[in-house]
């Protein structure tokens, strides 16, 4: 099968300031598919300038529109953010992945209720086809948002319980959501094997501890490679470890990358994914009996 390429253009500007685009070929090593639902999927091995790298998925904002592609070099151990400029794409069915709101205040686990259902739309998973209607005007998708937040922090009926509040919103939409609990992480791990595998995405709700851990591979702009992101992120606490509160975040696919197993998450402390190592955040020091995995189809 003749591999598919992707065009990576490089600004080079030579000495009397002009400037050209020279590109940098891309080529599709390993597609991972889901299903024959995508020709480019999150996961999929692709080499740039020769570099071994992985696919991360086309960030798309809440209104549809393209916002950035996401990749991992995996020599250089960064994930670049790359603008339509920089990429231009020759496969028309590329895994979208949300470019999220960053969350305002204490309040993740509206967002994340949020997230998961937008992420399903994106996903292709249609439940009775209304949902996608809803979040097609900037009206509807405020309206959603803020009733998750209300629903979850406010409402009395079902206050605080995000199995509730999935519920309620599920229904009208057509889908049906699963609470899930483990005590021990293989069987945690292999839950989310099989729904990401299926392409449902995953909402995960745990206990932290009292200090912020750094992410597997910092992210940086394309055109800005010294332009870092914040890698701190939350995650789940281990036992003995202060309990220092809840969050709430969206695991949307799983990859490889150096040997080791990665999941592409929805944090709504960033707006841009973040990337969890499946070995250090589930093992047998984490307090798996706490944690809360949501998935609806």
């Amino acid at each position: 099968m003749r591999e598919k390429i992707l065009h990576l253009w490089v600004l080079v500007v030579c000495c009397s300031g002009a400037a050209w685009a020279d590109p940098i070929q891309i080529k599709i090593q390993k597609n991972e598919s889901f299903g024959g639902k995508y020709e480019l999927g999150v996961g999929s091995k692709i080499s740039v300038a020769s570099k071994a790298g992985v696919f991360l998925g086309e960030l798309i904002n809440l209104d549809g529109t393209f916002a950035k592609y996401m990749y991992l070099d995996s020599g250089a151990g960064k994930i670049y953010l790359a603008s339509g400029e920089d990429i231009s794409m020759p496969v028309r069915q590329v895994q979208a992945v949300l470019q999220q709101y960053d969350q305002v205040g204490g309040t993740c686990t509206g967002y994340a209720i949020n997230n998961i259902f937008q992420e399903m739309v994106w996903a292709g998973i249609p439940g009775n086809g209304t949902l996608a209607q809803a979040l097609s005007t900037e009206k509807g998708r405020t309206d959603f948002l803020v009733g998750a937040i209300n629903e979850y922090y406010l409402t009395l009926q079902h206050r605080y319980s995000i199995e509730g509040v999935m519920k309620k919103i599920a229904e009208p939409y057509g889908y049906s959501c699963e609470k899930k609990m483990f005590q021990d992480s293989a069987s945690a791990i292999q839950y989310l094997h099989r729904r990401l595998a299926e392409g449902y995405p995953v909402m995960i709700a745990f206990n932290i501890g009292p200090t912020m851990a750094t992410a597997p591979f910092p992210i940086v702009n394309y055109d800005k490679h010294s332009d870092a992101q914040d890698d701190r992120l939350w995650l789940p606490r281990q036992i003995g470890q202060r309990n220092s509160g809840g969050h709430s975040t969206v695991a949307v696919a799983g990859f490889l990358a150096n040997g080791r197993e990665e999941l592409l998450m929805l944090d709504s402390d960033w707006a841009s994914p973040r990337v969890w190592d499946m070995e250090t955040v589930f093992n047998q020091k984490t307090a798996i009996g706490e944690i809360e995995f949501h998935s609806c189809e």
